[in-house]
């Protein structure tokens, strides 16, 4: 009792310091968040319940390969709470009350006992929520109401350990963490390749989708208990929690707020990216040619952040088996299944770009081992070529897809790669998008910051549903895409010519 009066006394202090949001402004928020909801969420959230709804949806939802994509996504769902967990866990509170609860003698579990708390039913509410809108369609439909509810409890009950593998990323070591992710990785490969009623975690979420294994009761019981063995770790994991670790998430959340508020979204993604620490003492022998040099180092980079480039490899597997989906769906909702793959293939890259950004900084500066920023954007092509071509297309096949489809995933992944090294160069926002326009519907200069910031993004949700629907027709119909694979260069090179003068 005498800690948790001292931390009200510490949060009463730091909200009588100026720059705290103040009740009014708790309030006006919540306002605002409600009212926005309202007008805004409601008529979305109707038209994907009804989407969800039609016909050709339920016939979608209701195959058989629906309850094995979800006992991947579920899987996947902890693979990547513990990658979360090691940028920005759930206990991420002020830098000031990071520093004085810390620092102190006060137990951790009284500390950050509401942080937790908050993160933590934040996590699993929203989790839940998710599930709800996938099953939307059978309950306005009245069909499997009673599998469908199960569903939904199924997914909150798996949301618990969910935000207990949150916590143990912030909380464990690197070698730890490294131990954790060969076990996701081993429980993802069974969501995978085993039978739904092994009741694994993730196939036992799966066996409660409606058209899974049937039943409820064992699933039910296996995720209680997976929920209640959750709680006890995270009670033990609270008090290991040590001051520098959530200092250390303080400071980068801040920092990526500041630089997210200003519209600088690629600098506070860059926030995300660990520390190397492993692989220091590698040596590189380079080779020739140069091209070959830099793919050893690439390849010896990446090799120094192995949970950053484990989660992109699993999540690119993973969006081939996204289009494997794709191609047995016949009817209902494609593009969403062809956008959803294509966008999780955009962020899997992410860990083999790192030469992209090398080389657009160097535009305008003195040339690098003699080669201009575009030679140097061209020599460290083959690392992205290479993951965003063959993983995707080798899960294709290896979840039983013909070659058509395989060929369809390869192609879209290295248009991706294009839209990657577009995206590399794009530099500081233009001040001219930050001035205010105004309109007869109030300042509409957001909406030229957004469409700055999200045209990677576009991009490869046209290119995706684009190329998706080309093959259906065969694989020689994606032969339009290098015509699009210039444009993306030319813009590229316009880019860094802008960037050198």
């Amino acid at each position: 009792m005498r800690d948790r009066a001292r931390v009200a006394a510490t949060r009463a202090v730091h909200r009588a310091r100026g720059s705290h949001r103040t009740r009014g402004d708790t309030a006006y928020l919540a306002y605002i968040s409600v009212l926005v909801a309202a007008i805004v969420g409601v008529p979305i959230i109707r038209t994907i319940v009804l989407a969800l709804a039609a016909p050709e949806a339920m016939e979608a939802l209701g195959h058989e390969s629906t309850a094995r994509l979800i006992a991947v996504v579920g899987a996947l769902v902890w693979v990547g709470a513990l990658a979360l967990g090691r940028v920005r866990g759930p206990i991420t509170p002020d830098p000031f009350v990071a520093v004085t609860l810390g620092r102190s003698d006060i137990s951790p579990r009284a500390a950050w006992s509401r942080e937790l708390l908050g993160s933590s039913v934040g996590a699993c509410l929203a989790l839940t929520a998710l599930a709800t809108l996938t099953v939307s369609g059978f309950l306005a439909r009245g069909v499997a109401i009673d599998t469908a509810i199960a569903f939904i409890v199924g997914s909150l009950l798996f949301a618990v350990p969910t935000a207990a593998i949150w916590l143990a990323g912030q909380v464990v070591t690197r070698r730890t963490a490294a131990v954790c992710g060969v076990v996701l990785v081993a429980l993802l490969a069974g969501a995978v390749s085993l039978p739904l009623d092994a009741l694994l975690p993730a196939t036992a979420l799966a066996g409660l989708w409606p058209g899974g294994i049937g039943a409820t009761v064992a699933p039910l019981s296996a995720l209680g208990a997976c929920a209640i063995i959750a709680l006890v770790a995270i009670a033990l994991l609270l008090d290991r929690m040590l001051p520098n670790s959530v200092e250390d998430h303080a400071h980068r959340w801040e920092a990526m707020t500041v630089l997210a508020g200003t519209g600088d979204i690629s600098g506070a993604l860059d926030r995300t990216r660990t520390r190397p620490v492993t692989g220091r003492r590698m040596r590189i022998a380079f080779a020739r040619p140069l091209v070959v040099a830099v793919l050893q180092r690439a390849l010896v980079g990446a090799l120094r952040t192995p949970l950053r480039a484990a989660v992109a490899l699993i999540a690119l597997a993973a969006a081939g088996a996204g289009w494997a989906w794709f191609a047995q769906l016949q009817e209902g909702p494609r593009w969403v299944a062809a956008i959803g793959a294509g966008l999780l293939t955009f962020a899997a890259l992410g860990p083999f770009i790192d030469g992209f950004r090398e080389a657009a900084d160097t535009a305008g500066r003195p040339a690098v081992y003699g080669r201009t920023a575009g030679w140097l954007l061209a020599l460290h092509l083959p690392l992205p070529l290479l993951m965003g071509v063959l993983v995707p297309s080798v899960a294709v096949l290896l979840a039983g897809s013909d070659l058509g489809t395989a060929a369809m995933a390869a192609t879209i992944g290295a248009m991706l790669v294009a839209v990657r090294a577009y995206d590399s160069t794009k530099g500081p926002m233009p001040i001219e998008l930050m001035m205010p326009v105004p309109t007869p519907a109030g300042d509409a200069s957001s909406i030229g910051m957004w469409a700055w910031q999200a045209d990677a993004l576009l991009w490869t949700a046209v290119l995706s549903f684009w190329l998706s629907t080309s093959s259906t027709a065969g694989p020689a119909t994606l032969l339009w895409a290098l015509p699009v694979a210039a444009l993306l260069t030319a813009l590229t090179a316009g880019r860094l010519g802008r960037a050198a003068s």
